[in-house]
């Protein structure tokens, strides 16, 4: 495009995007992430009775068993997130992002765990 109206897309400071280091923090970040979601499920399988909140209408909802797929492709998202970023600074900025989000996630529901037990 030319002319008055063109618009630039400005490219990312800093430095450039590196897939090497973008596969170093999948191999970290993967095993941190089973890891922890392992722990929560086994601290919540030393429980006899394990509580559920849900509404009334939720028990109208039909089980099918194929949607567990899209629900993997999550999986499937995280790690191809570390790839998408542009810049070095950006790399890192997600990737403490994700990590605080799972140190979140695991010390509520180790909270709740204590909570109800």
């Amino acid at each position: 495009m030319s002319g008055a109206h063109a618009t630039e897309i400005a490219a990312p400071v800093g430095q450039p995007r590196s897939w090497s280091r973008a596969a170093l923090w999948l191999i970290v970040l993967v095993p941190v992430f089973f890891a922890t979601y392992g722990a929560a499920n086994w601290l919540a399988s030393l429980h006899a009775e394990v509580g559920a909140v849900v509404f009334g209408w939720e028990h109208d909802i039909p089980f099918v068993a194929w949607t567990i797929v899209p629900y993997w492709s999550i999986d499937l998202f995280y790690g191809l997130s570390l790839f998408v970023c542009a810049t070095r600074a950006e790399l890192d900025t997600h990737v403490r992002r994700l990590l605080t989000a799972q140190l979140i996630a695991v010390a509520c529901f180790y909270g709740f765990r204590r909570l109800v037990s």
